[in-house]
């Protein structure tokens, strides 16, 4: 609006314009402007004041503005501005000036001398504008956003039964394989290498390390995490029984093998269990695999030692047994007090209980770390027992053997129906299975097929008795389970010792 009789506007009205007043001005062409102010299509003569929401007391600056509409001619003015009042009100005000028709399409945006977007919430003071600077005023919409394409195939396909991307599970198992076919060769090259057969196979373990930890930080899953640790494990074990330089068919007879599986598994299993993954799942993989591999340390020190003690094989594969069945036991007990699990001691009648404090961890974190050393040790223990087992099996095996055997395979079938924990129940299962396999191998190699025959049948049953949920066992057939449990536990061990030679053993000790 003009205030030709007044030197100065209300406060609750615009401003005027600056020098001459606009009806004494020529027009340039366009519409004319609102309020009393027309724009040109070239630079006009003295600056306009807009700014409705100021007064003209408020400080201002002179600036150029360039009008680019979408559509039409473009114009310029020289305008009279606040300098402190936001963009966003501003501008408006700046169209409005220009008599451009409303066009809800329209996206205006301030352009500041160098090229750059005016911030709507923050004045042109603040961003620097000055008295003569030229700014531009465009209908410009931003950068387009990306193409979205979307495939309708491949969205039916991911909720389709039988449809799934199988690229992580084939390359889990090809690595698996591959692992295989390495320790073969680093085996087979270690009697006529024994560094160079080391070197490969710390090299494979590096390589698995440091696979593992991109996993980590790309947050892998858990089964390639599981994959990753095994491999790292496997080839760090491997490269210490290379350094031996003991052929693969003497790794039974000579205790320098299983010695130098120590070192390597015993390494690589406390790093496993050092690693602190952000992941449930992750940490859940590695810490089962760390204690499954130092249950298999304990297991090769002690055949290497009683190897060396007794200098015989099958016996201490015998000694072996004994500690898997001791591992089995003490299992729980070593997942709890690991883990941090505090038991409150019972007190005496009449007595208090004591304080105990807060664990550091939250409690479901070190129930979870309890349960998965608990998986790692059962599944260590159930190697080591298969591995015993089955030089005891091969080695012209006596009805002692055969009935230790049988003990063991007893107790992992009885143990793998009582774990509640999955990865301990089916470790148990598969090595009982294993054992009976071994023993019925062991007894058709020597001719005693009938005695095979009658073995295969428990596995045979193996699919019915699988069949029984645990919870439809009666309490009596669960007790008649029990004491059968610690009848294999208390037989296995004098059964242990008496293949391993050591009643012979004492009265050749004894005078």
């Amino acid at each position: 609006m003009r205030f030709p009789h007044r030197r100065h506007p209300p406060e609750n009205e615009p401003a005027v314009s600056a020098g001459r007043d606009a009806e004494h001005r020529p027009p340039c062409g366009g519409a004319p402007a609102q309020r009393g102010m027309r724009a040109h299509r070239h630079v006009a003569g003295p600056a306009r004041a807009i700014g409705g929401t100021m007064s003209m007391t408020a400080s201002m600056i002179r600036i150029r503005v360039d009008f680019l509409p979408a559509r039409g001619p473009s114009r310029r003015a020289d305008l009279l501005v606040p300098a402190k009042v936001p963009v966003a009100a501003l501008l408006p005000e700046l169209v409005d000036v220009f008599g451009s028709a409303p066009d809800p399409g329209a996206s205006w945006r301030v352009r500041l001398p160098g090229g750059s977007i005016a911030d709507p919430e923050a004045g042109l003071a603040d961003a620097g504008v000055a008295d003569g600077d030229r700014l531009v005023i465009a209908d410009d919409p931003g950068p387009a956003p990306p193409p979205m394409v979307v495939d309708v195939t491949d969205l039916l396909a991911d909720g389709a039964p039988g449809v799934a991307v199988v690229d992580s599970g084939v390359g889990r198992a090809v690595a698996a394989a591959a692992t295989i076919a390495s320790v073969a060769g680093v085996l087979g090259m270690s009697e006529h290498d024994a560094v160079l057969a080391a070197g490969v196979a710390g090299a494979a373990a590096l390589m698995a390390a440091a696979g593992l930890r991109i996993a980590l930080r790309r947050g892998g899953s858990a089964p390639t995490a599981l994959v990753l640790a095994w491999q790292a494990l496997v080839f760090s074990a491997v490269a210490g029984a290379a350094v031996t330089g003991v052929p693969i068919s003497d790794a039974t007879a000579d205790w320098r093998f299983a010695a130098g599986l120590v070192p390597g598994t015993a390494v690589a299993s406390a790093a496993l269990l050092i690693l602190r993954p952000s992941d449930r799942a992750v940490f859940a993989a590695s810490t089962a695999t760390g204690a499954a591999g130092i249950a298999m340390a304990v297991g090769a020190a002690g055949f290497a030692a009683a190897s060396a003690w007794l200098g015989d094989a099958r016996s201490a594969a015998a000694i072996v047994s004994a500690l898997g069945v001791i591992g089995l036991t003490v299992a729980p007990g070593i997942g709890v007090a690991a883990a941090g699990v505090r038991v409150p001691g019972i007190p005496a009648a009449g007595e208090p209980f004591p304080d105990d404090p807060d664990p550091a961890d939250p409690v479901d974190v070190i129930a979870s770390r309890a349960g998965r050393l608990l998986d790692g040790l059962v599944a260590g223990s159930a190697v080591v027992l298969v591995a015993a087992a089955a030089l005891i099996a091969t080695r012209a095996p006596d009805r002692w053997s055969v009935g230790l055997v049988v003990a063991l395979a007893v107790l992992c079938l009885i143990q793998s129906r009582g774990h509640a924990r999955a990865v301990p129940s089916a470790a148990l299962g598969c090595a009982g299975a294993a054992l009976l396999l071994l023993l019925t191998l062991a007894q058709w190699h020597v001719g005693r097929w009938p005695a095979s025959l009658l073995l295969l049948v428990p596995l045979l049953a193996a699919t019915a008795v699988a069949a029984v949920p645990a919870g439809r066992v009666t309490p009596t057939m669960r007790r008649v389970l029990e004491l059968v449990e610690a009848v294999a536990i208390a037989v296995s061990l004098p059964l242990a010792a008496v293949v391993a030679g050591v009643p012979g053993l004492a009265q050749e000790l004894i005078p």
